[in-house]
């Protein structure tokens, strides 16, 4: 388990439309003999050539930025949240900065985003959240760490790929946050049956199931299968890689939300979308939960043969392969 990457990753920023140096930092912890590839949105697909169609993993690279648009009349910022969610009360605190050396800290007032401290900002500043890396014997924490864990898993793997004959393509999303058809453009060039996003979750969130995610239980297993696949298989065939690893794990059934949907619907596309999410509270993750989530990725990798041929009688992933085989 290599956390000497992970630093890396967390310490590089990755401003939503800005992401060059953060793919250069992955393409040097890279080795050599992968196919390496960009989509329109900037997305980086990293390709194991193999039998199609295959299984894709996949994560999203860009971080929430802040930009600087300009002043006010009473001299405060004008600010312009992006990828940042739905409501500002998360950001209240954040210490952000910038490549040129801004720095400056968000404070969230009567609803409005506003920063103090701030030191070097101008118009233009585009503002990512501060690394504060720090690590013990139970946990490694770093502000925006939930972030970057699943392209560290993604990594991982592709530093210690699997000898399966199928297709295994990794992703990291570019620009998601601003665009949920990021997912479906990228997803459009790697012809996969399974696809799954590595992410994290957030401990005791209850979602939608009612039962809190627990630190300390292992990955949280999410099923997100498309219309045609709705029998289960995915979760099963992740449950039995679970066991073969010997990975404890807790899991939830969702409905497609508005992501999983454009994921699932358009092109050349994973078939089965399912998700892995490492436990994560206030920007720190057990160090067990993040060897069981890297166990699961790999033993699911270690599978990939099993799992196409588990899943090509499902009628949507024979019309692919048949596709992708007339194509060729």
């Amino acid at each position: 388990m290599n956390l000497h990457n992970f630093v890396e990753l967390c310490m590089c920023p990755a401003p939503l439309g800005n992401e060059h140096t953060a793919k250069q930092l992955i393409r040097s912890m890279l080795p050599n003999g992968l196919e390496i590839s960009e989509d329109v949105a900037g997305s980086a697909i990293v390709r194991k050539p193999g039998e199609k169609p295959g299984l894709t993993f996949f994560a999203s690279l860009s971080q929430p930025v802040v930009l600087v648009t300009g002043k006010k009349s009473d001299g405060a910022w004008e600010l312009q949240p992006l990828g940042t969610g739905k409501t500002l009360e998360p950001m209240n605190g954040w210490k952000v900065m910038d490549s040129g050396g801004a720095q400056a800290k968000l404070e969230v007032k009567d609803g409005a985003l506003r920063l103090t401290e701030d030191r070097g900002v101008q118009i233009g500043s585009l503002l990512t959240r501060q690394p504060d890396w720090t690590q013990d014997v139970l946990s490694v924490s770093c502000a925006g760490i939930e972030d970057r864990v699943g392209c560290w898993l993604l990594t991982e793997l592709l530093r210690e790929m699997p000898d399966v004959k199928a297709e295994i393509t990794c992703i990291f999303l570019a620009q998601e946050q601003h665009c949920t058809k990021v997912a479906e453009l990228a997803m459009n060039e790697t012809d996969a049956a399974v696809a799954i996003r590595l992410a994290s979750a957030k401990v005791n969130d209850i979602n939608l199931t009612g039962a809190p995610v627990n630190a300390g239980g292992g990955p949280v297993l999410k099923l997100r299968e498309r219309y045609v696949s709705t029998d289960g298989r995915l979760m099963d065939l992740e449950r039995m890689a679970c066991r073969e690893a010997g990975v404890p794990f807790q899991y939830e059934v969702l409905e497609l939300d508005v992501t999983g949907l454009c994921t699932a619907q358009y092109g050349h596309c994973g078939v089965v979308v399912g998700g892995i999410d490492v436990p994560a509270e206030e920007g720190r993750i057990l160090l067990t939960d993040l060897r069981n989530t890297r166990a699961l990725v790999m033993q699911l990798a270690a599978n990939a043969d099993q799992i196409q041929q588990a899943l090509c009688s499902l009628p949507a992933v024979q019309h692919l392969a048949q596709t992708t085989k007339e194509e060729r």
